[in-house]
């Protein structure tokens, strides 16, 4: 029990440093940036593939949109966020 918890931890670590080089941490202003961070290390792997995490909807890059590959579920989660920002 005492290694899977090693091994979440190195995992979320990875992820940390990932978003971290990507630059997710840099411009946090408001609920938007906080869900791409978590969603960033949690699915490193995924951003390692160039999936550029924009739950706010303000996607400049050249990046594939993360909502394409989450699906409808994400863009569900998506405007329920903004129902209770705005």
């Amino acid at each position: 029990m005492r290694g899977t918890g090693i091994i979440t931890l190195i995992y979320l670590v990875v992820g940390v440093l990932v978003a971290a080089s990507k630059d997710y941490f840099g411009d946090v202003s408001g609920v938007f940036d906080l869900v791409n961070i978590l969603l960033a290390i949690v699915l490193w792997p995924l951003v390692l593939l160039g999936v550029d995490f924009d739950l706010g909807g303000k996607d400049g890059g050249g990046k594939k949109d993360a909502l394409l590959l989450l699906g409808p579920s994400a863009h569900f989660l998506r405007e329920r966020l903004r129902e209770r920002v705005s």
